[in-house]
């Protein structure tokens, strides 16, 4: 217990640092903030018993420090890009936003995206009228496919918008409030906008059946709110707070009924405690010195370096089973960063993968300026830190074509706004 407390103890020493000498929320700030509650919730939920009413008894006695000091450092070099990272209007992005083109562009983005919308609503709808507990279970445990379109076109529509989503956010984000700062659009087309980027994964969590995509939405609807904030005018921020409560209450709500249908309406709250607090003890209790065999590579990269995997097992649950034999231990429990990679290739190589990934991304924004074309790169890198408390989400293909879509889209803008001759 005294090991969890003081690693509590250690993030929360952290954020007073970057509290006294920012003295302002920024997305790096935000980020030591996130990590710090969930280290108090790895704390409180096993003094409180919430963990082992999951997970079974350990005994604290077991917990050694060592594990906890390495994922400090890995979270520590993961956070480092992030530092002193701002966002400035200046001339030529005032220039793109308020361009003709622009305007044609965000049009065709809206057509685009409010008929995607109208899929994934009938998909969540779908998902609820077949219960949310069933809908994750066949979905993130089966690997089931709830919703055949039979039709290669809508299949594409639907899968290629998901990635291109992502893609082209930071931009009409940028543009939504740029230009409502810059008074060339309304306070309800801006809204328009942002709720365009947002209520599809909304519809989209609740389509999987999951609570996690729905908090994490918000946390990435955040990154941008943190990031612009000095530009949102003034006269509209207290609408913003409003409509900001009823989207949080949404969450909130939804997250309830998904949890009281899979566990119960007794556990319910206790089970959102441990959905946060459960990382941080199961690295020391389950992960630490008892993993017998890294992969390598082989789990998070497996379209990389398994030539068939599909002969090795054809669902999630069976993918979970076969690297838990291997690895000796259960891998999709949710383990930090850290326990993730260290799983993977060891406590020198986690460290290792996790220094080289942020110092690529500190070389690409050594200046600590964003624009239109490098923002995508920047979110991506953040969504990697948000879901860090669980563990590392950007292993595969999926992740892989989501980087490529953004490079493709962050060229396709260069193009396009490209002075002419």
């Amino acid at each position: 217990m005294g090991i969890l407390f003081l690693n509590f103890i250690i993030y929360a020493i952290w954020s007073f640092m970057i509290f006294h000498k920012e003295r302002k929320l920024t997305v790096y700030s935000f980020m030591v903030i996130v990590f710090t509650i969930i280290a108090f919730l790895g704390y409180y939920t096993v003094y409180n018993g919430i963990y082992y009413d999951t997970f079974g008894y350990y005994s604290p006695n077991r917990l050694s420090i060592e594990p906890y000091l390495y994922c400090f450092i890995a979270y520590w070099l993961l956070l480092y890009p992030l530092k002193g990272i701002k966002f400035t209007l200046t001339p030529s992005i005032i220039n793109i936003l308020t361009a003709a083109k622009t305007r044609k562009l965000i049009k065709c983005w809206i057509i685009y995206y409010a008929v995607f919308l109208v899929f994934k609503l009938t998909e969540a709808i779908i998902s609820v009228s077949v219960g949310l507990a069933a809908t994750y279970e066949a979905r993130h445990v089966d690997g089931e496919t709830l919703f055949e379109y039979n039709n290669i076109i809508i299949e594409k529509f639907i899968g290629y918008g998901t990635f291109l989503l992502d893609a082209t956010t930071p931009f009409v984000m940028v543009y939504a409030i740029g230009c409502l700062f810059l008074k060339r659009i309304s306070f309800q087309y801006s809204i328009l906008l942002i709720s365009l980027c947002y209520i599809p994964s909304i519809l989209n969590g609740i389509g999987m059946g999951s609570r996690g995509s729905l908090f994490m939405t918000a946390f990435c609807c955040l990154f941008f709110v943190i990031l612009l904030w000095g530009y949102i005018p003034k006269n509209y921020r207290k609408s913003l707070y409003v409509i900001a409560i009823v989207f949080i209450t949404v969450i909130l709500i939804y997250s309830w009924v998904i949890t009281a249908d899979r566990v119960g309406k007794s556990d319910g709250f206790n089970s959102i405690l441990r959905y946060f607090g459960e990382s941080f003890p199961s690295l020391g209790f389950i992960f630490w010195d008892n993993v017998i065999y890294h992969p390598m590579g082989d789990r998070l990269f497996p379209n990389f370096f398994i030539q068939n995997e599909s002969a090795l097992y054809d669902s999630v649950e069976g993918s979970y089973i076969y690297w838990q034999n291997k690895t000796g231990v259960p891998v999709m429990y949710f383990k930090t960063l850290f326990g993730d990679l260290y799983i993977e290739f060891g406590v020198l190589g986690a460290l290792l993968f996790i220094a080289l990934l942020s110092l690529i991304i500190s070389r690409f924004y050594r200046k600590n300026l964003l624009n239109v074309y490098n923002m995508p790169f920047l979110y991506y890198y953040y969504q990697i830190g948000v879901y860090a408390f669980a563990g590392f989400t950007k292993g595969g293909h999926v992740a892989f074509f989501q980087l490529i879509i953004i490079i493709l889209v962050s060229f396709a803008l260069k193009i396009f706004y490209r002075p002419t001759k």
